[in-house]
């Protein structure tokens, strides 16, 4: 903190855009600053390093285990989605997103049924197939009931039952 004292934490410089004059409009809430705009401190770069726990470690997988990996949904079923009638329709169903190469393996067709084993725990849905998710990733939504909070190792099986989930 050299250099730093209320003196210069109470600077004032001309504002860009304008805002705030008796002779100016400004359809905002843009207010004359009076009392500061405060100070940027220069980082100490030195000072900084990157700690190995900053980084995950990689988590690892037994044969014929994928890694899920919980994602949030923009259009999801919580109860402000519930409430609305127009975006009802735009909610995505409980699916398990899986790259096309992963689906051909297990042999499940897009809205196909999947189980998917967490531990001793088994949850169902249906299979969504995207280009964009990686080879050997599961993308588990939210909004699903899997309590799953980081990524994790699962097994996946196709299931002849309906989704319990289907919403």
């Amino acid at each position: 903190f050299a250099g730093l004292n209320y003196a210069r934490l109470a600077e004032v410089d001309a504002q860009w855009p304008p805002v705030g004059g008796k002779d100016m409009y400004f359809a905002g809430t843009g207010n004359k600053n009076t009392q500061g705009v405060g100070i940027v401190l220069e980082l100490d770069r030195a000072a900084t390093s990157v700690s190995e726990n900053a980084f995950p470690s990689a988590i690892p997988l037994a044969a014929g285990e994928m890694l899920a990996v919980p994602v949030t949904s923009l259009y999801n079923h919580g109860l402000q989605m519930k409430a609305s009638d127009l975006l009802k329709n735009r909610t995505p169903g409980a699916a398990f997103v899986l790259n096309p190469e992963d689906s051909s393996a297990l042999n499940v067709p897009s809205g196909g049924n999947l189980s998917l084993q967490m531990e001793t725990h088994t949850y169902t849905g249906k299979a969504e197939i995207s280009e964009h998710v990686p080879q050997g990733v599961v993308l588990v939504r939210r909004e699903m009931g899997v309590p799953l909070v980081d990524p994790s190792a699962v097994r996946l099986a196709v299931t002849e039952r309906e989704s319990d989930l289907d919403r």
